[in-house]
């Protein structure tokens, strides 16, 4: 860990992202001298220790920072298992504090990552939130139970252009609990069908989750009346077994329509081959769209391929 705390004060390569596993605290000594740097390009740094006392210093370190200063740092709540609750506490006031800083509030976009059982740190983080004119909101069940998630979407709607679900890898934790149809349902009631000003979202990622039809037909209707026009990246994903005929219709209806604003579109889940071929008939007459992601098993693009060949 030494090693490595020199090297990167001797660095002077312009390094954009720093991704640390199983830091030590005086590494901190490192990584704030690179990025006091004149002319310091890091715009992302990514933690993951057990140490309660690095992420403390770091976010104390980021909190005296000017508006100028835009990193957003990455931190990992559920390796502080053996940490003492004073020590957490600590880390969790700097934390708070550094949500109120200037650098944060001019960043523009917010990735999730706070103890989920905590529901007064997370009232807490919401707060703050809503006091930012964010941009985009990156949600993760792994750090936030779905009512707070949802709460997130509200409090930030006016200004949220792009909307992110990652489910990630290798751990559970909510992530069996929570609900993307409900996230969907959020977006278009805050975000979509905004009863107070204009709909300013731009991208709604939410594939890798799953959404009932029902809330997907809603959402196609907002599309289709202009409501929430703005919307030009859309990632959607369907669980098994569930009747898709009347959302694959009113996609590919919207699909048609000449106003259609899509550029992107991710479609996953249970889309079968028939659906997807009335999905690329549709775009014959499209002159919005310049990607469309589907998932097809070998079969099934033999199938495709055939009936739009």
């Amino acid at each position: 860990a030494k090693a490595i705390e020199a090297s990167l004060i001797r660095m002077s390569s312009p390094l954009k992202i720093i991704e640390i596993e199983h830091a030590e605290t005086y590494l901190t000594r490192g990584i704030t001298t690179i990025l006091l740097r004149p002319g310091n390009h890091i715009k992302q740094l990514r933690f993951h220790t057990s140490k309660a006392k690095i992420y403390e210093q770091l976010f104390n370190f980021l909190s005296e920072r000017d508006a100028s200063f835009r990193l957003e740092l990455f931190w990992d709540p559920l390796c502080l298992g053996k940490n003492s609750s004073k020590a957490v506490a600590s880390l969790k006031t700097a934390y708070l504090k550094y949500l109120s800083s200037p650098s944060v509030a001019t960043m523009g976009r917010f990735s999730f990552s706070v103890d989920a059982d905590d529901s007064k740190f997370v009232d807490r983080v919401l707060e703050q939130l809503a006091k930012i004119p964010l941009l985009e909101l990156d949600i993760s069940p792994f750090w936030l139970k779905v009512d707070a998630a949802c709460k997130a979407i509200e409090l930030t709607s006016s200004t949220l252009k792009t909307l992110h679900y990652r489910k990630g890898q290798g751990r559970k934790y909510q992530s069996d609990n929570f609900s993307c149809d409900r996230l969907l349902k959020s977006a278009l009631e805050f975000c979509l069908a905004r009863k107070k000003g204009k709909c300013v979202l731009e991208t709604l990622d939410l594939s890798a989750g799953e959404t009932g039809p029902e809330t997907a037909l809603k959402l196609f209707e907002l599309l289709s009346n202009g409501e929430a026009a703005s919307v030009t990246h859309l990632g959607l994903c369907f669980k098994k077994d569930q009747p898709l005929e009347d959302v694959v219709e009113a996609l590919a209806a919207y699909l048609k329509d000449p106003s259609c604003q899509l550029q992107s579109l991710c479609l996953g889940g249970a889309v079968s081959a028939s659906n997807q071929v009335e999905i690329l008939s549709s775009l014959k007459k499209n002159t919005s769209l310049v990607k469309l992601e589907l998932f097809l098993s070998k079969e099934d693009w033999e199938s495709v391929k055939a009936e739009t060949d």
